[in-house]
Order: structure tokens, then C-alpha cells, then sequence
């Protein structure tokens, strides 16, 4: 897992992680949360960050979650703190699919939140579990 908690634009991290080109992770995709403003975005005219995670043949990751909009901390926080309580605590032999599914419920989806969610960009295979 692999999670960016800071400044973004669609194409960039505020820090220097964002090329899996150079990674050497064959055969181990993290899940990667970006915790930051549009780097879901991916209709724009350059490739963005997102796509060349999920894209990127044998390296990369399996998942890529993040805004595609601005995203505030009192958003994501509690996004994050949910997700990772859910996979790490309470039920760790679910696939990625519950985690995400159950967000929502565990979540009071107040209308800041609701602004996060809605324009988010989620690509994934809802049976994936993650491997301790």
C-alpha cells in the first residue's frame, strides 16, 4: 500500500514518488491512495498521475484512489482513516471490495465529503485481498 498524503495536481505529487516507470515491483502492486487535490483527474491533455500508475505495464499499482477536484484534510482524514482501520483492524481476510463498499456507512457523509467522493476516480477488481 502505498499512501501520498500532501500536495497533487492530476499530472505530479508534491513529492517526488510519481513515475513507476522507475519502480521495481514486478508481481507487487500496491493499492495507492493519493490523499490530494486532482491527481485523479485523468481527462486532461497530458497523462496523469493516476493513469500512469494503474497503466504502467509490470510495474505500477493494482489501485489507484483520489480526488478528482480539490480535497480538503478534514475530508480526507477520515477517508483514510476508515479505509485503513477496516483493512488493518477489523476484518483483514475481506476483499478490497467490502472495504470500499462499507466506506459510506462508516463514514458520516457530511456535504464536504460527499464533494470528495463523488468526483473520486476508483480503478480496481472489487475481489482483490490484500496479502499481509
Amino acid at each position: 500500500m502505498l499512501n501520498f498524503f500532501g500536495h497533487s495536481a492530476a499530472t505530479s505529487w508534491e513529492f517526488s514518488l510519481e513515475n513507476p516507470r522507475d519502480y521495481d515491483n514486478f508481481g507487487r502492486y500496491p493499492l495507492v491512495n493519493s490523499f490530494g487535490c486532482l491527481s485523479g483527474n485523468l481527462h486532461g491533455p497530458a497523462k496523469g498521475i493516476s493513469e500512469a500508475f494503474v497503466m504502467e505495464k509490470n510495474r505500477g499499482s493494482i489501485t489507484f484512489f483520489a480526488s478528482t477536484g480539490t480535497a480538503y484534510v478534514h475530508d480526507l482524514t477520515p477517508y483514510g482513516n476508515s479505509l485503513l482501520s477496516s483493512m488493518f483492524k477489523e476484518n483483514r481476510s475481506a476483499p478490497l471490495g467490502t472495504h470500499i463498499k462499507n466506506l459510506a456507512t462508516k463514514i458520516e457523509i457530511r456535504l464536504e465529503l460527499r464533494q470528495f467522493y463523488c468526483p473520486a476516480y476508483f480503478t480496481w477488481r472489487p475481489s482483490i485481498k490484500i496479502s499481509f
